[in-house]
């Protein structure tokens, strides 16, 4: 789910950019929609990875941090860096139109992405077109650069330490207006302060604690806590108005990502711990999904672009105006990336995860 909503929303923002009759003015598009869906990514990260590391300390009495981040760097790294070379050299080569060609920041953008700051070359100097949506892996590693040694040596302050990491993050953006309005006058401060209140805005490590301090409450069984959670009124209540506000576009004017955290928080409690849900998500399509989710949302912008590229060059006005190329900027790139997707993790990706279990400690229910 969350990564078909992010995919919609690039396909709308991109129609845009390409001079394309589009529908960005649905409140979907343009409060909601992908965004959310990465907030979403984050909070599911933030639970799961903390939840194996913390059943690894409960077993072996510590964390391995090499083999956590070889782990780490067997799953993430290798298309994340096929991404960069495809965005900053082949696909460059290949289109003499490529939006990114001629970028005059053509080397920090690259410097920075392949020392994982996508996010910081994101605000510093745009993103590479089909790379942009890169900045969110940046993010999850630089969080879990240090959150595995942080949760080794604060395992008793542990809940104190997220809560400061959710709260201090979630108000860093609105500190930095405070600034602005009081003490940032110059033209050169204007531009400092939006540089870094962009990042903060996009440094959604709090997001992730989030997920983690469900991952706390749930491996030490707060039993109060989660009965309520439990509760089939309450799991019904939280799915439906989760997605009803998130598909109506409904937005918040301040903590509107802390607010959605929260909900998908909830929504994902239910899914992964409780042991009678009432609404169930198990499906093989899921199932299918979410094996090749990684690789669909790394790859899915790029395609987007080139499938753009070449609808723009064969179509007329009348085509691009009608029903027919409504249904057709939505299933070509979804079967393309979708195929990518499912050609890269059977006879690329698993070729380098096999090695992943001789640095496995706890095994997840997907790797079971």
């Amino acid at each position: 789910m969350g990564a078909f909503t992010v995919f919609v929303g690039h396909v709308e923002l991109l129609r845009q950019d390409f001079g394309l009759r589009n529908h960005m003015d649905i409140p979907f598009y343009t409060t909601t929609s992908g965004h959310l869906g990465v907030i979403l990514f984050f909070v599911l990260s933030g639970f799961l990875i903390t939840y194996l590391l913390l059943e690894e300390k409960s077993r072996f009495r510590n964390i391995s941090l090499p083999k956590f981040y070889i782990r780490r760097i067997l799953r993430i790294w290798p298309i994340y860096y096929l991404m960069l070379l495809l965005s900053f050299f082949i696909f460059p080569a290949l289109f003499p139109e490529y939006p990114g060609k001629n970028d005059f920041h053509f080397l920090p953008k690259l410097l920075l992405c392949i020392f994982f700051l996508p996010n910081l070359s994101l605000v510093m100097f745009g993103g590479m077109p089909g790379a942009s949506h890169l900045w969110s892996i940046g993010v999850e590693e630089q969080f879990y650069f240090l959150w595995p040694a942080i949760l080794e040596k604060f395992q008793t302050k542990l809940l104190f330490v997220l809560i400061v990491i959710f709260v201090g993050v979630s108000l860093m953006p609105h500190f930095m207006d405070w600034l602005f309005i009081h003490y940032l006058k110059s033209p050169e401060q204007a531009s400092m302060h939006k540089a870094a209140r962009d990042f903060f805005a996009g440094f959604k490590i709090n997001s992730m604690a989030l997920g983690a301090i469900c991952a706390l409450m749930c491996h030490q069984k707060k039993e109060s806590v989660l009965g309520l959670i439990y509760h089939p009124v309450v799991e019904v209540v939280i799915f439906v108005s989760t997605f009803a506000l998130w598909f109506s576009g409904f937005h918040l004017h301040a903590f509107n990502d802390e607010f959605y955290s929260i909900l998908f928080a909830l929504i994902i409690v239910n899914v992964a711990t409780n042991p009678k849900p009432i609404i169930g998500l198990k499906s093989k399509l899921l199932d299918f999904f979410g094996t090749i989710s990684y690789g669909f949302y790394v790859y899915h912008w790029l395609i987007i672009l080139a499938c753009f590229t070449l609808l723009k060059k064969i179509s007329n006005t009348n085509f691009e105006n009608s029903l027919l190329f409504d249904v057709v900027a939505y299933v070509f790139p979804f079967v393309v990336t979708t195929g990518v997707s499912y050609i890269s993790f059977h006879y690329f990706e698993q070729r380098v995860l096999k090695y992943k279990t001789r640095f496995t400690r706890v095994v997840s229910g997907s790797e079971e």
